[in-house]
This record gives structure tokens, sequence and C-alpha cells, in this order.
């Protein structure tokens, strides 16, 4: 534990760390309160230490001054600290207590089959160790209760522990420019357009049904890497893929293609949501570009969100459909009743929108609330919330 230069000098007699687990150890200091805590003490100019194994844990540690008469000077604020003894994703080994120190294969493996499920593994280890309260690789867990993004970017910059500081790339970019691209095939590409300076981990996702990807894999670009690729998608969010290269300080170096994602037919997102994240798992801004939709008839089967959201008296619910339909739109009350059927026939393929004027099938106004509208036209099978306010 590192001591600031003025706790230690030649008034003082030595110094204590008071250290212990699972709490934090601020303003007590060394007396009854600390017999079950570990007490390190230094004398002259010692400025560091170590002590033995203990349980995986985050531990805190207060240092404090004494002077020949054994009294105890405050506790300083620049000298308390905290840290887990452990890296953040070894989550392998099974006994508890005895992990091999490493984040390894064998625990990117237990990332990916846990991957979007509960946050531990069939052993009752803790697969949940992110985010964390700075972002970064040694940081203290504060664990979201899921298994997902937050994760792999924290085993991803602590996979192998030691790896070599990213490359220089000439003509790089500090902003992510990005291309979503829909493929001849029918799948879509994720393209980055130029390196980026500190790109390590990206997800993306958009509001689709479970199983709407059928299958999602690296592209040319994570083929090229010198790392371990962990690439993932949460099948029950629809898309919801995190992809980052695993080991520490290692990102992405070159341009190309990321990643392909084929969509059952006929379903695909055109608004997309990405996160990205540099070797800090600090935020990295984005540009992204859509090509290979065309303007004049839409490509995938599609309903927007409702246009606007409150709303009053009315809205507009907007739906694309690349091939002639039988359509039903429908407006559900929040107990599951049906209120009113806006659309109950085949349409012709193209953009389509429909107006609710907040009325039921009598023609009487409805209440202010929560309201939700289902739209059914072959592989589009979509519920989405609206808010009616009087």
């Amino acid at each position: 534990y590192p001591f600031p230069p003025d706790t230690v000098n030649t008034d003082t007699a030595g110094t204590i760390v008071v250290s212990g687990a699972g709490g934090s150890v601020l303003g007590a200091g060394p007396g009854p309160q600390s017999i079950s805590l570990v007490e390190l003490t230094f004398s002259g100019d010692a400025t560091g230490t170590t002590h033995g194994i203990v349980p995986r844990d985050i531990h805190y540690y207060s240092a404090f001054v004494y002077d020949m008469a054994l009294n105890y000077g405050p506790a300083d604020a620049g000298a308390q600290g905290r840290a887990t003894n452990y890296w953040l994703g070894d989550v392998s080994d099974g006994t508890y207590g005895l992990y091999d120190g490493l984040v390894d294969a064998a625990d990117v493996t237990q990332l990916g089959t846990y991957y979007g499920m509960n946050p531990w593994n069939a052993a009752g280890e803790p697969v949940d160790v992110g985010p964390t309260d700075d972002a970064s690789r040694v940081g203290i867990p504060t664990p979201d209760n899921v298994i997902g993004f937050e994760d792999l970017m924290i085993f991803s910059m602590n996979y192998g522990v030691v790896a070599p500081l990213p490359i220089f790339q000439d003509g790089a970019s500090e902003e992510a420019l990005l291309s979503w691209r829909l493929m001849e095939d029918g799948s879509w590409s994720l393209d980055l357009l130029q390196p980026c300076v500190d790109l390590k981990g990206l997800n993306i996702s958009a509001d689709l049904s479970a199983g709407a990807v059928l299958d999602i894999h690296p592209g040319t670009l994570c083929n090229a890497q010198s790392g371990m690729i962990f690439l993932r998608n949460i099948d029950a969010n629809g898309l919801d893929a995190g992809l980052s290269l695993m080991g520490t300080d290692l990102v992405f170096i070159g341009a190309g293609e990321l990643l392909r994602v084929v969509f059952a037919e006929g379903l695909g997102p055109v608004e997309i949501e990405l996160v990205l994240r540099d070797s800090q798992n600090q935020p990295i801004a984005s540009e992204m570009e859509t090509t290979g939709v065309h303007e004049d008839m839409p490509a995938l089967y599609r309903m927007a969100q409702n246009y606007p959201n409150p709303f009053n008296p009315k809205t507009d619910i907007r739906f694309d459909l690349p091939d002639a339909q039988a359509v039903t739109l429908a407006v559900y009350g929040p107990d599951g009743r049906r209120i009113i059927t806006l659309v109950n026939e085949t349409l012709p393929a193209g953009f389509h929108a429909v107006t609710w004027n907040g009325r039921d099938e009598s023609g009487a106004r409805v209440a202010s609330g929560v309201y939700f509208y289902r739209i059914q036209a072959g592989p589009l099978q979509q519920t989405s919330k609206m808010l009616m306010l009087k």
C-alpha cells in the first residue's frame, strides 16, 4: 500500500495499516475494534508490504501513524484505499479461493456459456463482475445482476493479464466511423470504415422479437486480429450482441467488416443502438451510416414507435411491408382487453401509417393512461407501448 509522504517522517515511530474485507475501514484507529482485522506495522521509512493469501474479496485499508508512546494519529483520507485481491474475470477454477490468477480461455468459456443469463455459473462462481465503479479493469465491481456487455469488457481487458500496448495506426480516428450494410444475400454487415485509435469492444442492439437473429459471426477484420475475439448475441433480446478483443490494452487494428448478422426472413433492424468502448472501458463517439436500403420500397418488416408519444388527442403508427401481407393492427388496454382494431385487411408492399384518435370501437374517448398496439403481418409480430394524456 503506498503512503503519502507526510504519513511517515522522523517525528513518528512508525505506521500501522488496518486492513479488512467486505466493509470500509475509515475513521477507526487501532484498538479493540480492529481485533478481527489484519494489522500491518511499519517502522522507519518503509513504504509497502504484503500480507498472506486470504479469500477473494474487496479489501479496505486505513493507515495511522504513531509515536514512541503509541499515540495514534487520525486516519488521513489520503491514507485510505481499497482493491480486489483477485483479477476480475478469473472465474474458472471452481473452489472458492482457489483460482489460477489468470483470465484465460477457460474463463472466457464461462463467460460465453452464461452470457445473457443469471450472474452465477453452475459452480456458484460470480461470472457477473461488471461494471466497475470507475469502468476500469481493476476497479471495484458493482454487478448489475446480468452477465452481458459490461462483463465482456472487464473480461477482455483482463484477458491474459499482460498484453502489448496498442499499435499506432496511420490515419486512425478517435471517433469510430461505421457502416451498417444490407448485403445481397439478405444479411447485414457492420463495418469499421477507417481505423479507430482505441476501439476495443462494442455492443449492437435493436428492438426485435426473440429469435430474430439466425446467425452472427465475426467479420474479416476480426479474423485479422492477433488476439482472441469474443462475439455472442443474447437471442432472447432479439439483437443484443457483444463483441470485444480479449487482452489487456489490445484494440482493433485496421478497418473492415466487424461482424455479419443473418436475420429471420423479412426481419432486421434499420434503427440500431451502438455502445463502443476503448481499452480503458471508456465510451467512444461514433458515426453510423446505413446503406443498401431502398428509399422507394422498404427492405425490412418494421413497426416504428408511435409519434407523438405521449399524445393528445391522436397519434400516428407507422409500419413497413417489403411484400403485400394480411395485416392486423389493434390497440389494447393495460388489462389486455382489445380497445379498437385499426387495420384488418391485406395491404400492398410499402410504407404505411395509421392514425389512432384515442377512441374505442364505439367512438367513445378512452381514459388517459398506458395503451399497447400490436401488429401481425407475415413475419412481423410486434407489440409496443404508448401513453395518452389529457
